[in-house]
């Protein structure tokens, strides 16, 4: 009775360290699984977006009214003071906004006014654009190449950039 209690208690342990070794095991593939993705999220992604851009003349009336748009979400006033100035912001301060696309993901929009902090990021289908400063906007890819960057907007409006060339990005990718 001794023995078979003790055969009993030693198959039990056994069975229980054999499960602590599946899950062990288990908990490291996934570990490892859930590294490269996101390892492939930083890598995965078309370098030629990487640089400063500025919105090109053709688009510069139509980011004005997206612009107006967002902010008669949140802001009715100042759409209302966006569109007072409108024929000046489309002429002199649109077209001076650069986007800067860094490697590590960061993300500076240069206006007269300032720089403005944020992050970007493209879906893993490289369809979507998605750009947090002060709120999350997503964007629709159209096109990008090596000097241009076309989007659609939430509202519908397509948009393009063009590559600011002779100006460096920061590449900090880990």
């Amino acid at each position: 009775m001794a023995l078979q209690k003790s055969f009993n208690l030693n198959t039990f342990v056994c069975k229980k360290k054999n499960q602590l070794i599946m899950k062990t095991k288990l908990t490291i593939v996934v570990s490892f699984l859930i590294i490269n993705f996101l390892n492939a999220q930083k890598t995965n992604f078309p370098k030629n977006i990487v640089g400063f851009w500025k919105i090109s003349e053709k688009s510069t009336e139509v980011y004005f009214l997206d612009l107006v748009e967002n902010y008669k979400r949140s802001d009715v006033a100042l759409a209302g003071q966006l569109e007072s100035q409108k024929d000046v912001l489309i002429k002199s301060y649109i077209p001076e906004i650069q986007y800067q696309f860094n490697e590590d993901f960061s993300l500076n929009i240069i206006t007269p006014q300032g720089a403005q902090n944020g992050t970007w990021q493209i879906s893993s289908d490289q369809k979507e654009l998605s750009l947090v400063s002060t709120r999350t906007i997503k964007y629709k890819i159209v096109n990008l190449s090596p000097s241009d960057l076309t989007i659609t907007t939430e509202f519908g409006k397509t948009i393009t950039f063009e590559k600011v060339k002779g100006k460096e990005s920061k590449a900090n990718i880990d």
